[in-house]
């Protein structure tokens, strides 16, 4: 209810973005929460952002959320494992060739059921790094693709006038609630984009002990403390 109270006070503020993509009163403020199962999924409280950034960059582009995710797999030359990964993050399985279900490989363990969805290091990373471009793509930050991603739109905007970047060139606003919950790869992303990405806000709301001591999960404790601190 507070989460929706805040978002409710900041689509109301006349300087909060509006997008004409969307419709003219449509604010670009992008919102995630977590639950008992969503928490359990690998970059949790990041799967609901993303997916509406792909709908939305794709509706700018004129094409399909399937055309635009295989044009920056297809870039970034993702493959195997780490492209199951990814659709499943973008909520994209029906794009595994010829009918196949996603397999993804976690962990060996019998009590996998009932714990978060882990991957190798490498893995991780290598999906960390396709992520990231795609942000910087959608704020229009990345230029390097911006010629590649153009020529393949159907959209008439000038890849060097106007990028295809959801923002224009102005902030975007991301709202993640339960923030408690988020497993270490969501913090990892979390701060990538501080550390690489201009034009973007990220509100986070989160619990806190009686000691007004931020509660971080089990899982994300360590990463957390170690780049972060403990003094929050």
């Amino acid at each position: 209810m507070f989460a929706r109270n805040v978002i409710d006070k900041l689509k109301k503020r006349k300087e909060i973005l509006r997008d004409s993509a969307l419709g003219q009163d449509q604010a670009l403020i992008l919102t995630s929460s977590l639950n008992a199962e969503s928490q359990m999924k690998f970059l949790n409280i990041w799967r609901p952002v993303l997916q509406t950034m792909l709908y939305i960059i794709s509706k700018r582009r004129k094409t399909s959320v399937e055309s635009t995710l295989s044009v920056l797999t297809n870039y970034y030359r993702i493959k195997d494992e780490k492209y199951d990964v990814i659709l499943d993050v973008f909520g994209m399985q029906q794009m595994k060739p010829d009918g196949e279900i996603v397999q993804l490989l976690l962990p060996n363990d019998p009590l996998q059921f009932v714990k978060r969805e882990v991957y190798a290091e490498e893995t991780v990373d290598s999906i960390l790094d396709f992520i990231i471009g795609f942000i910087k793509i959608v704020l229009g930050d990345e230029q390097s693709f911006s010629e590649e991603f153009q020529s393949q739109s159907k959209s008439s905007v000038s890849a060097a006038g106007n990028p295809l970047g959801l923002t224009h060139g102005e902030p975007l606003l991301v709202v993640l609630d339960t923030v408690h919950l988020m497993d270490e790869p969501s913090w990892r992303l979390l701060e990538l984009i501080k550390d690489e990405c201009y034009r973007i806000g990220i509100l986070l709301l989160v619990q806190t002990d009686t000691n007004n001591t931020i509660k971080i999960h089990p899982d994300a404790r360590s990463f957390y403390e170690e780049t972060f601190g403990t003094n929050h």
